[in-house]
């Protein structure tokens, strides 16, 4: 068991830590690991509400199973679901005997025990806290009460956050609108500047999508954008920020990240977008989903505009080798292809 006086000081450094972050994501994360260590869970997650209040989405999750897919959830659907449309905590010394628990094929991670609590604020849930073990019984009272007082410090900034972020994001894609990039961006380089850290971005142009509007129909173009942003999502997680300029042409901002990392990073989305498109029923099986990467590292003195437009230069030289190419550009003048 975690002892008391630890457990005192992660609730009060997580207090501070979510009072000075504005970021939701990295909110989230910093609630996900909390719980992870102080209930001794093997996984856990925490879930906030769409723009439309109906669907739970995996906003960050710590421990076990982080390396697969998340899994989204409907109100109602799952214990998760359950928890949102009750605002009741629920404690499970054994899925297998629950009947409101989904057993979620491919999800990475084996779970017989289950701690779910609501976050909720005036009454209204916005999201689910849940911590799970392989073991039968992994949870206690005392554990519950302590996921009670974890959600409960928790659910004020991350709605504040919730909230500020919903009025910024793309409303075709759960990416950041244009609008965010400017000021998001200006506030990575002065962190950047401040701490003497990396800081790397990307700027991708999903490379199909204009040739196939034509043939499927803006409707299939905006369900598959959906289905791109999600995955370039999926792989990004909590360690950069995902901006929807123009079409297809995205940026992915990324904090603490060097050339090489963005580089990796960049590898990692077009093998995530290559996978064959199942979201979307039958007859889009076949498209190939490629993008072309442009990748720049901050130089260390550029202005934010310079950067952005260093990284439309990469992207340009990725472009001009074909679909699915990156251009990295560390620094200086030269793009290094590959």
């Amino acid at each position: 068991m975690v002892d008391a006086k630890v457990t005192l000081h992660v609730l009060i450094d997580l207090h501070r830590a979510l009072t000075n972050e504005p970021s939701l994501e990295k909110q989230l994360d910093r609630v996900a690991r909390a719980a992870l260590a102080l209930l001794e869970a093997d996984h856990a997650s925490i879930r906030v509400l769409d723009e439309t209040g109906t669907e739970l989405l995996s906003g960050a999750r710590a421990g076990t199973g982080v390396q697969y897919r998340p899994v989204t959830f409907g109100r109602g659907v799952g214990v998760a679901g359950w928890v949102v449309d009750h605002n009741e905590t629920v404690r499970i010394d054994d899925v297998t005997t629950d009947a409101r628990f989904v057993d979620v094929r491919g999800q990475g991670f084996a779970i017989r025990s289950m701690l779910a609590v609501p976050l909720a604020i005036t009454g209204a849930v916005i999201g689910v806290l849940v911590v799970t073990s392989e073991r039968v019984g992994a949870f206690d009272a005392s554990k519950e009460d302590l996921a009670i007082l974890l959600a409960s410090i928790a659910v004020s900034p991350i709605e504040r956050a919730r909230l500020e972020e919903i009025a910024l994001r793309d409303p075709s894609t759960r990416a950041f609108g244009a609008r965010y990039l400017a000021p998001r961006l200006a506030g990575e380089v002065h962190r950047a500047r401040e701490g003497r850290v990396a800081l790397s971005v990307i700027a991708l142009d999903l490379d199909p999508l204009p040739e196939l509007r034509e043939e499927l129909g803006r409707a299939a173009i905006d369900a598959l954008l959906r289905v791109s942003v999600d995955r370039i999502l999926a792989v990004v997680r909590a360690r950069g920020v995902v901006i929807r300029r123009d079409g297809g042409e995205l940026v992915i901002v990324l904090p603490q990240h060097d050339a090489d990392d963005a580089e990796r990073m960049a590898d990692r989305i077009g093998d995530a977008l290559a996978k064959r498109v199942t979201e979307l029923g039958p007859g889009l099986e076949a498209l190939e989903l490629t993008a072309s990467f442009g990748v720049v590292q901050w130089d260390g003195a550029e202005s934010p505009t310079r950067l952005e437009r260093r990284a439309d230069d990469a992207l340009r030289a990725a472009k001009q080798r074909g679909p699915g190419a990156i251009a990295v550009w560390p620094s200086g003048e030269r793009a290094l292809e590959g």
